[in-house]
C-alpha cells in the first residue's frame, strides 16, 4: 500500500509519502519547501527532503532532493 499526504498552503509546500507494498524494502519520504501560484501557474521546490528506507530492523536514510529548481503546472 501506499499513502501520504501533499499540502500547499501559504507559500509552504509539505510532502508525506509511505510506500508499504514490499515489507522487507519499505519507503517513505518527507519534503517541503516553497510555493506561489502566479499567471495562473503553479510552481514548487523542494528545499528540503528526508528520505527513509528498511524495514523493522533495520534502515538506511538519506537528505537527497527529488529533483532540483521548479515544478510548473
Amino acid at each position: 500500500m501506499v499513502s501520504g499526504r501533499w499540502t500547499f498552503y501559504e507559500g509552504q509546500v509539505i510532502s508525506i509519502i509511505h510506500n508499504r507494498i514490499n515489507p522487507d524494502n519499505y519507503k517513505s519520504s518527507v519534503r517541503w519547501g516553497k510555493g506561489e501560484v502566479k499567471d495562473k501557474k503553479f510552481k514548487y521546490t523542494y528545499t528540503e527532503s528526508l528520505n527513509i528506507k528498511g524495514n523493522e530492523k533495520f534502515s538506511t536514510f538519506n537528505t537527497k532532493l527529488l529533483f532540483e529548481g521548479n515544478e510548473k503546472f
